[in-house]
């Protein structure tokens, strides 16, 4: 099921006023990939301050949706890895405070370097990934 689809079913089929929306929790969907369709759908939201896709199977950033006033991002128990985490992160939402990636894949500081950029990030948790037991006592 799509995203989209997703949400109206859980709004009892009516459409939703996106505007009104600064909280989008999709925990515990089975998603893997957002699909453009979703993403063009989630943009909509451009009040969204808070996303939440953990325990989704995401595999990859691809087609997240742009959000300029999202503040915080939760991510965790999905399948993310590779360099590009960071960098995508960084690039669709600038205006982070906290960011939860716990229990993915990330092994290496390069996977999250992109992150560097966001000057407002106050919180990230890494918790339970492989780069946990890389860093030891450092993370």
């Amino acid at each position: 099921m799509s995203i989209k689809a997703a949400i109206i079913e859980k709004n009892e089929g009516e459409e939703v006023e996106k505007a009104e929306y600064t909280n989008l929790i999709m925990d515990d969907m089975e998603i893997k990939t957002i699909s453009a369709e979703d993403k063009d759908f989630l943009e909509g939201f451009i009040e969204c301050q808070f996303l939440s896709l953990n325990s989704t199977k995401l595999e990859s950033l691809d087609n997240m949706p742009k959000l300029e006033r999202l503040e915080r991002l939760e991510l965790c128990e999905n399948q993310l890895q590779g360099n590009s985490v960071g960098e995508a992160i960084a690039t669709l939402y600038p205006n982070l405070v906290t960011i939860k990636l716990s229990s993915n894949k990330i092994e290496t500081v390069e996977d999250i370097a992109g992150l560097k950029k966001l000057e407002k990030l106050e919180s990230l948790d890494l918790s339970d990934n492989p780069i946990c037991n890389t860093l030891g006592e450092e993370y």
